[in-house]
């Protein structure tokens, strides 16, 4: 199994949401990333929002997970695993 760590970070500018958490799962032979992101509301009638990702390899889901990160941020740092095939 191998795992890539996820540091704190500010997201971009206008963005209010961050990285809550990362789950990645295989489907064959595709990668599957679910990004839930933890939402900055003045509502309290929030629901959950998150990001899917799909790539065929592990470097392609990697660079995916990565700009997600510099676009939202992420709340605390993490360490993500990916499943072996």
């Amino acid at each position: 199994m191998r795992e890539i760590m996820i540091k704190n970070a500010k997201p971009r500018k206008g963005t209010g949401n961050r990285i809550q958490k990362v789950e990645i799962t295989r489907d064959k032979n595709t990668l599957i990333a679910a990004i839930f992101l933890k939402m900055v509301s003045i509502k309290e009638d929030n629901k959950a929002a998150g990001v899917h990702l799909y790539a065929r390899n592990e470097e392609t889901i990697i660079k995916m997970i990565q700009d997600q990160v510099k676009l939202y941020g992420a709340c605390a740092d993490f360490v993500i695993q990916i499943p072996e095939k």
